[in-house]
């Protein structure tokens, strides 16, 4: 059995939760949820899967993170316009900005492995669906020769647990921000759903609770007997 564990460890399908410290530098996230659940942040380096429905905010998720970063930020294969003006007001100088817009699968990867190691770049963005166990470790090496993120955009992936991501989240859409779960984290545990609020940053994009109806009829009762 031991053996078996070494040779799984050794190929990177499987890893050793531990609660005391992330495995790897972490860089805050600008969300203290995140933080907390994460023991620190994202990791500063690795590839990183989020398993997310497109315009739900998952970019604005990212965005306080890329804003502290000095180094490129690249957008690989985007589904829509990257919107420059939204970048910048978000901390993010235009100048770091890198689009790429690949004819094929195979030219996104290739991309973003290079944009990775070369040194250039901080962040990496690619949205891509179908990847495989081996385009995961290729990326995985050109992060950290990069000292680089990668992150995967994907939605609704089945075998998503069993590729070796340095970090796995779920993001779903609330009326607050998001909902993320952590499904998988090297070094670490997963955990349950936790919300992300994004009415700090965004107030004019989020629903703001309504204060509790069980107060105002008290409150009522006050005013008319003034």
């Amino acid at each position: 059995m031991n053996k078996l564990i070494d040779l799984l460890t050794h190929r990177h399908l499987v890893w050793q939760g531990n609660r005391e410290q992330p495995v790897t530098e972490t860089i805050a996230s600008g969300f203290s949820e995140v933080d907390s659940v994460l023991a620190g942040g994202f990791p500063l380096q690795g590839v990183i899967e989020l398993d997310t429905s497109v315009g739900i905010g998952e970019l604005r998720f990212l965005l306080p993170s890329l804003a502290k970063q000095t180094r490129l930020v690249a957008f690989i294969h985007p589904p829509a316009q990257v919107n420059a003006q939204a970048l910048v007001h978000a901390g993010v100088a235009a100048e770091r900005v890198l689009v790429i817009e690949p004819k094929t699968t195979q030219e996104a990867l290739w991309a973003a492995e290079w944009c990775a190691k070369s040194g250039a770049c901080a962040s990496v963005l690619l949205w891509q669906d179908d990847l495989a166990i081996h385009q995961i470790k290729r990326l995985q090496l050109a992060a950290a020769g990069g000292e680089a993120q990668v992150w995967l955009l994907r939605h609704d992936i089945r075998e998503s647990l069993a590729l070796p991501w340095t970090l796995s989240m779920r993001l779903l859409a609330t009326e607050e921000g998001l909902e993320a779960t952590v499904n998988k984290r090297k070094g670490g545990w997963s955990s349950r759903p936790f919300k992300v609020n994004f009415q700090p940053q965004w107030a004019d994009l989020v629903l703001t609770p309504e204060p509790s109806a069980e107060i105002f009829p008290f409150q009522a009762m006050q005013h008319a007997a003034k």
